[in-house]
Parts: structure tokens; C-alpha cells; sequence
């Protein structure tokens, strides 16, 4: 049976590996996104960055799996850094400051990328409330039941307690379920836009890129809806690896994200296919299909 410190390990590790992938993503999104090509002729192209809701929150999402990266390392670093310790007593306290920390990273991570993807979806169907509304009840329940989760971690004087572990069991399973009804809420909306033929909204909104709009969501969702299925199922079942899917959930959740970042500031340069850079080399970008 693998031990709960060799898993912390492994969760160590692939949470820098993936917060290397997220952070390249990152920098590409940005700077797809601050391209400008609407500078007069014979003049220099610029580079300026417009803070709209999803690059804030974007950004705001990177620094919060970074800094999820941080207390992991820290965390790892406390259970080995002291020989008078137990690794494993110091990885499986629940209670102590670095895992509440993490636990409270790993949720906010997730509830920027649930109102990142909810926004995108307002935006691709021409800012109508009433397609929002669903997806955005079920991450104001996820948000509640995570501060309802923190606080029982923060009064609790032992998670061995029988009441303690009835309670916070409650509040996690409650979380996930608002997460998977969320994107459940959102596949509803985005998958008429992935097959149809023709939407009066079409030409409005995104022009001829709609369905690829929507299918390129769809994907990046449901990269996180699997993940979140994983650690729901990992936790359930419970077994150790559910720390592991907790621990690697941000960065994935940053992926996602970033992922659709990069494809919209393609398919804005892909209207010119040319695209004049900060230090004045111009970058040829064939168009995609």
C-alpha cells in the first residue's frame, strides 16, 4: 500500500511540472492578447493589455496556483526539514496552518476557473443573463460550502473527532457537487452551439467562429470536469490519492483556463494573419481551421 508521504511526494512533483506547462501558457496568453495591429500605416505595432474581467481574473488565477505551489513545497519542506518530526504525522495534520492554507488555494483556484468559463459563457451568448444564472448559482453554492469547509477546518481542535469528520465530509462532497452541476449547467448551454449549422447570434457575436468558440470551451472544461470527477471519486472511495487529485487540481484548473486564453488571442490574430511585435519583428501566423 502507498504511503500518504509517497503520495505528497509525487503530488510535489507534478504539481511543479504542471505549474511549469501553466506558466508558459500564461506568458503565450498574455502576450497573444496584448498584440495590437491597429496601429496607422508605416507605424510600429504595440503591445497593451487591457484589463477586462478575464485577464484580471486570469491573472488573478495564475498568482493563486503559484502561490498553491509555494505552500506545497513549504509544506513538503516542513514534514522533512525537522529530524525530531514524523513526516508522516506533520503531512496527514489536516489542522495545521499550511494544509488549510493549500486546501483554501485549491478551492479558490477552482471557483476562478468556474466564473472565467461562466463569463465566456455570457460573453458567446451575446451577454443574455438568463443562460448565466444556473452555472452562477451553482459556484456561489460551491463558494459557500468552501468557507463552510475552511471554518470547520479553523474551529476544529481534532480531525478525529467523529463530528469533525461527519461535518467537513458534508461540506466537501457539497462542493463538488455544485462543481460538477456547474459544468453540467455549462455543457447545456455551450453544446447547441458546438453542433449547430447556423444561430442568429452567430454573426453578432463571434462571426464565423462560434462553434469553434464553443467547442474550444467545451474542451478546456471538460479537462477540469475530469479532474474534478477524479478527485470526487479518488475521495469517495477513500483513498490516499485523493490528497494527490487535491494537490494537482489548481494547475490543471490554471491549464484549462490558459488553454482557452491562447486559442482566443489566436483567433484574434488570425483576423490580420500578421502580427507586429513589441521589438518590431513581425510574426507570420497561417490561419487555422
Amino acid at each position: 500500500m502507498v504511503s500518504q508521504v509517497t503520495y505528497a511526494i509525487a503530488a510535489a512533483l507534478v504539481d511543479c511540472f504542471t505549474c511549469g506547462i501553466l506558466s508558459i501558457l500564461f506568458v503565450i496568453s498574455m502576450y497573444l492578447l496584448g498584440c495590437k495591429n491597429d496601429a496607422p500605416p508605416f507605424k510600429t505595432a504595440h503591445w497593451s493589455i487591457r484589463l477586462t474581467p478575464v485577464v484580471s481574473m486570469s491573472i488573478l488565477l495564475f498568482v493563486v496556483v503559484i502561490a498553491h505551489l509555494a505552500v506545497t513545497v513549504f509544506h513538503l519542506f516542513e514534514a522533512f526539514a525537522s529530524p525530531a518530526r514524523n513526516p508522516v504525522e506533520v503531512i496527514e495534520n489536516v489542522l495545521s496552518v499550511s494544509n488549510i492554507t493549500e486546501m483554501s488555494l485549491v478551492f479558490l483556484s477552482g471557483a476562478l476557473g468556474d466564473f472565467i468559463i461562466i463569463y465566456r459563457l455570457w460573453i458567446i451568448w451575446g451577454r443574455n443573463r438568463i443562460v448565466a444564472i444556473f452555472p452562477t448559482f451553482s459556484a456561489i453554492g460551491e463558494s459557500v460550502a468552501v468557507v463552510g469547509l475552511i471554518y470547520q477546518f479553523i474551529r476544529a481542535r481534532t480531525h478525529l473527532s467523529p463530528d469533525f469528520i461527519a461535518t467537513t465530509n458534508r461540506w466537501i462532497i457539497g462542493a463538488c457537487v455544485f462543481t460538477l452541476w456547474s459544468y453540467k449547467c455549462l455543457l447545456f448551454w455551450f453544446h447547441p452551439l458546438a453542433i449547430m449549422e447556423d444561430s442568429p447570434k452567430k454573426q453578432r457575436v463571434w462571426g464565423d467562429g462560434i462553434m469553434r468558440a464553443a467547442i474550444m470551451v467545451i474542451e478546456s472544461a471538460m479537462l477540469y470536469t475530469s479532474w474534478a470527477t477524479f478527485f470526487f471519486a479518488s475521495y469517495e472511495a477513500r483513498t490516499a490519492i485523493a490528497s494527490f487529485a487535491s494537490t494537482v487540481w489548481p494547475p490543471i484548473t490554471g491549464i484549462a483556463i490558459m488553454l482557452i486564453n491562447v486559442r482566443v488571442g489566436l483567433s484574434q490574430v488570425r483576423k490580420s494573419n500578421q502580427i507586429q511585435c513589441p521589438n518590431n519583428r513581425r510574426l507570420e501566423i497561417q490561419p487555422f481551421e
